[in-house]
């Protein structure tokens, strides 16, 4: 008797150790992530806390908050890039004070019109701007990220902010994921006009993680309590097997899009990102104002050097280029609806995008801001 308690008691030793160590491992894993050359972000960036369980819950005029007054510096993937990034008193990443009413030039859009990578004056809307010399400093303003990341969120805040009432409402729209992950990880109430991000937290300090309640059993429980669990995530997440993690079919945020999408097989009149641009473009009508849509194809439309793309594409991404595909379908639904929408994939060539990232690098932003200068004042 006494040999068997021996036993099970070194087994539960032999185990604890083990978990120890593996629960140490991983926090150490974890230190390497989110301070090494794969951190897009480093451990620090604009995103503000709302409440200690990091839960979004979009204020009354802004679809995502955002720190006010932010000053810090942003270090990209292996070394790409190293700018500064600081907001307004209101959160905007402008270097003046805006007032929402004096805006005549309204940008709105995801990462790259914030200005992933670049420095603020070096942005496609500030070139846009610098270019523009018949509007002020401040009549051309980026919203971008205090609106969040696909059109339902500029919707909600364009409904939201009644003073706001430019010559011109600019989306950019970004083919990558606007249309696919980033609408499905939203829940938008037209009728009310009400907002939720339920598979979003933001950490303090301001970086954004995938919430794990949106994660199936065991990994919501082991993300949410164990360091191993986190990593275990974190490296299914980098797979093909990620739709698995995630509830109801969803293979979570920035998870690439579908394959019919990408070749313009699907309906766009049934996609609710499309359906959201219809009604902007409505509320400008009604305000006097015109929508402009930009059309931001992914890198895959400029060569085969890391694609921005569909796993199952990679192999296939000359034929999606030359034959049919996201970018000439959403070309035909602008004509079709009589929407403006500026393509500029004519100027933009694969040294534009940053060697591993998928976003415009300064001379990216330059050639699309010209471009805007010389399309939207013909």
């Amino acid at each position: 008797m006494n040999s068997i308690k021996v036993k099970i008691a070194g087994i539960f030793t032999i185990g604890f150790l083990c978990i120890t160590l593996l629960e140490l491992g991983s926090w150490a894993v974890l230190q390497i992530f989110t301070k090494g050359n794969n951190d897009v972000v480093s451990d620090t960036f604009v995103f503000k806390p709302m409440n200690e369980d990091g839960i979004i819950v979009p204020e009354h005029n802004w679809a995502l908050p955002i720190q006010e007054n932010a000053n810090f510096n942003w270090k990209g993937n292996y070394g790409e890039f190293d700018v500064m990034v600081r907001t307004n008193s209101i959160g905007l990443r402008e270097d003046f004070e805006v007032n929402l009413s004096e805006i005549k030039v309204a940008f709105f859009g995801d990462s790259f019109t914030f200005g992933h990578g670049v420095n603020v004056e070096d942005r496609y809307t500030n070139v846009y701007a610098k270019n523009t010399t018949s509007l002020g400093e401040k009549e051309v303003v980026s919203m971008s990220y205090k609106n969040g990341f696909q059109p339902e969120h500029y919707e909600y805040t364009i409904r939201n902010n009644l003073e706001l009432n430019p010559d011109i409402y600019v989306i950019g729209l970004y083919l990558g994921n606007d249309l696919g992950a980033d609408v499905k990880e939203t829940i938008y109430n037209v009728e009310e006009n009400k907002l939720y991000l339920p598979y979003r937290l933001i950490q303090k300090k301001g970086q954004m993680k995938v919430n794990p309640i949106t994660l199936k059993e065991p990994f919501q429980f082991l993300s949410k309590h164990t360091y191993f669990g986190t990593v275990l995530t974190k490296l299914i997440g980098r797979t093909g097997f990620r739709r698995y993690l995630f509830k109801n079919g969803f293979e979570g945020p920035n998870s690439a899009n579908s394959i019919d999408l990408e070749l313009g097989n699907t309906n766009l009149y049934l996609n609710r990102a499309m359906q959201s641009v219809l009604r902007i473009n409505k509320i400008a009508k009604e305000r006097k104002a015109k929508l402009v849509v930009l059309l931001m194809a992914q890198n895959f439309y400029f060569g085969d050097d890391n694609p921005h793309a569909n796993k199952e594409l990679i192999n296939k991404l000359n034929q999606v280029r030359n034959e049919n595909n996201l970018l000439r379908q959403l070309n035909v639904f602008c004509k079709n609806n009589s929407l403006i929408c500026l393509d500029p994939t004519l100027v933009l060539a694969r040294e534009d995008f940053f060697p591993v990232d998928a976003h415009w690098n300064v001379n990216g932003h330059r050639k699309v801001g010209v471009f805007l200068s010389e399309q939207l004042f013909k």
